[in-house]
This record gives C-alpha cells, structure tokens and sequence, in this order.
C-alpha cells in the first residue's frame, strides 16, 4: 500500500511538472522588441507564403500574391498623411504603434500614403493607401513570435485605425479589419526600400 501511495505522488508531481512546464512555455516573456525597424523597408508574408500587394484598381486594396506580383512596405512611426516619417533607424518594440507606408499608391494616391481601413461593413474593411477623405490611417502593432514554426520570428501583427477601434484579419486574401480581437502571424522580410 505504502508502494503505491509513493508511485501515485511521483506521478503526481511528474504531472504537475509537466503541467507548470507548460505555463511556462507560454507564458515566457516575448523579446522586447520586434524584428523590424522603423524607416527599413519589408515585404509582407502571410502563413500560406503569399506576399501583401495591391490589387491595381482604383483604391489599391491590399491583399496577399505570390512574390513576383507582391510590393516593398516601409515602416513608419508617426502618423503624419503623405510622408514616412521616423525619428532613427531603431527597432519598433512589442506593442509600440507603427504605420505601414504604401510606395505604390492608387488612383487616389498617385504617390503612395500610409496604409487606412475603414468600418469592417464599409467596402468590406480593406485596407487601401490613404486618400482623399479616406485617412483612416492603421496603427499597426505587434509581438514577436520566434520559434520553430516561425524560423525566422514572426509578428502577431494586431492594431487599430483608432477612429473606429478595429482590429485586422485577412478574408479571401485581403487585408481588412474586423470588430473582433483577430491579429494575423506576418513575417516582415528585409529588402532595399525603392529610390525617391
């Protein structure tokens, strides 16, 4: 009987063992900053290895291509309508706002703007280059998600447009917002920023 009340305590403790290890894993605090900086310019990949472009109409909503068809982002930290504008070349930290600038543009942005979404039930909440009245400008944030799923680190890349509190998913390849908590895991892919 003593035999067994010891075997049933080790068990016990191996459990809880590996019940605390995995609390742990989970709740191991995330790097301080994320794998990209403000004023570097990035290509976007979703989970499914496509890459974030415009669609070429008229307000160049966003969505994820294959690489050959996909485009250079810069980030950006300040909200400033028709400019990049960033204080350094510094690592954005976990949960600081960045803005996303679109080189490209649209008909309505014929020079490019930061990245803007509107109410997920107005043009189905893309996300387009800001212009003309539309400047419902995306603070984006994140955290950095590094592991053996996300070799090299990943973002959980969530934000807000502010005006209306909306959060970002993706719906049959586009990029739009959502009432709900959704964040998407995004790699920022280093490359040269295009020439002015």
């Amino acid at each position: 009987m003593l035999g067994k009340s010891i075997l049933i305590a080790i068990i016990g403790m191996s459990m809880t063992g590996f019940v605390i290890a995995g609390q742990d894993a989970k709740t191991a605090p995330a790097s301080a900053t994320l794998p990209i900086s403000y004023g570097k310019c990035y290509r976007i990949q979703n989970q499914a290895r496509e890459f974030l472009g415009s669609d070429k109409l008229t307000w160049g909503y966003q969505l994820f291509k294959p690489l050959s068809d996909s485009e250079v982002y810069q980030i950006c930290q300040h909200r400033v309508d028709g400019a990049c504008q960033y204080d350094s070349v510094r690592a954005v930290r976990n949960a600081e706002d960045f803005f996303i600038w679109d080189f490209v543009g649209a008909t309505y942005a014929k020079k490019g703007n930061l990245l803007a979404a509107n109410d997920p039930t107005y043009y189905w909440g893309r996300f387009y280059p800001g212009a003309s009245s539309f400047r419902n400008f995306f603070h984006f944030q994140g955290e950095a998600e590094c592991g053996i799923n996300t070799n090299p680190c990943a973002i959980r890349t969530s934000g807000t447009n502010k005006a209306a509190g909306h959060r970002i998913m993706e719906d049959e390849k586009y990029l739009r917002t959502t009432r709900d908590n959704s964040t998407r895991l995004l790699w920022y892919h280093e490359v040269s920023c295009p020439e002015s």
